[in-house]
């Protein structure tokens, strides 16, 4: 869990780095909904990330049902394998139901801080 965690703090990190300095740029992140994914934090993770003043970079700024067809060319990779999907009764279906897309924008404090 730990592991997940410190990837997507480095992951806003990077991310409010590569964004416009503008109100509608925006970062996705998607995440199927239940265990483990639950505790990874992704809200939380966001909040946390800082800038190099202390103060955060990231804000929620809407949470929607993950919908594939968004995502042009997306197919669901399994990380231990096909077999281990099967033997959990995983199918391309059930595996993404639940999941959320969170959307994330840079907070107006950080805006403000990069355009000057």
């Amino acid at each position: 869990v730990g592991g997940h965690q410190e990837l997507l703090r480095d992951f806003f990190v990077g991310a409010a780095s590569c964004l416009e300095p503008a109100a509608e740029s925006e970062v996705h992140v998607s995440l199927r909904g239940g265990q483990p994914y639950d505790s990874w934090q992704v809200l939380q993770m966001a909040k946390a990330t800082q800038g190099q003043d202390g103060l955060p970079l990231m804000r929620c700024d809407r949470s929607v049902p993950f919908c594939a067809e968004h995502f042009p060319g997306y197919g669901h990779c399994r990380t231990r394998g096909d077999a281990y999907a099967a033997a959990r009764g995983f199918t391309d279906k059930n595996v993404v139901s639940g999941a959320r897309t969170h959307v994330f924008k840079l907070r107006t404090e950080a805006l403000r801080k990069l355009k000057t």
